[in-house]
């Protein structure tokens, strides 16, 4: 197991500060990330997307190439987000903007459809019969 410091500048607050992450090595030659809190990641991407130590603002400065336990290799920094967004966001937003769409569409079909099966000019009014019209008003019969 080896460990890590991470250099972290937290977004818009000017503040800069060092947390420590554990590297440790697996049979098979790969490279797990343990952060402080005990919980572990298979590479940076995994870190990145579901630690909750960094928000998306943060940024962190980072070896080329971590997660790496070679000694003697030439130290080459980058910096890179903290956190990156699910993008379960963008598909609940795609979604709601798919029904309205949708809605819209058979909503306009519906108004567009009704208007075309009324005939143009407006069916004729019925004549009253000539003569008196007599009303039953339910009187004796």
């Amino acid at each position: 197991m080896y460990s890590q410091k991470v250099l972290v500048d937290r977004g818009g607050k000017k503040d800069f500060n060092w947390i420590t992450l554990f590297l440790v090595c697996r049979p098979n030659h790969r490279v797990a990330i343990v952060d402080s809190e005990g919980k572990s990641y298979e590479s940076l991407d995994d870190f990145r997307a579901n630690n909750e130590l960094l928000d998306d603002d943060d940024k962190i400065s980072i070896p080329r190439d971590f997660p790496s336990v070679e000694q003697g290799r030439k130290l080459e920094l980058i910096t890179v987000s903290g956190h990156t967004s699910t993008p379960w966001g963008w598909y609940v937003g795609g979604g709601v903007a798919l029904v309205v769409v949708a809605g819209g569409g058979v909503w306009f079909y519906r108004r567009w459809r009704v208007g075309r099966d009324w005939p143009d000019e407006a069916p004729p009014v019925e004549q009253a019969p000539d003569g008196p019209v007599q009303e039953d008003v339910g009187g004796a019969g």
